[in-house]
């Protein structure tokens, strides 16, 4: 029976469903620093979440086929979904150095 177990484990493939919540980079050090610094005490949900709104709604390279009027409105609904991260998943604390940088 444990050799059966034993073959029956080494067919089976482990998903690792933890890296949909990798970091996006814009190329930007400042910025990319500033998001994961923001993001350190968040959970992978919640980090996800927002690496998601990057990926999704401020990279250029995911907006080549969309007409002008099409990534105006992508770029404005990712503001406020990030506007909701900022005011749900990230401490006061961390938004208040993350944006200090940028005013």
């Amino acid at each position: 029976m444990e050799a059966k177990n034993a073959a029956f484990q080494k067919e089976v493939t482990q998903v690792d469903s933890s890296l949909n919540h990798l970091p996006t980079y814009s190329g930007m050090y400042g910025a990319d620093k500033a998001v994961a610094s923001a993001l350190e005490n968040c959970s992978k949900e919640e980090q996800g979440f927002v690496y998601g709104i990057i990926r999704q709604n401020f990279l250029v390279e995911n907006s080549k086929s969309m007409t002008e009027e099409e990534r105006q409105a992508n770029i404005s609904h990712g503001m406020k979904k990030a506007e909701y991260a900022a005011g749900n998943l990230i401490p006061e604390e961390k938004l208040r150095h993350l944006f200090g940088r940028y005013q």
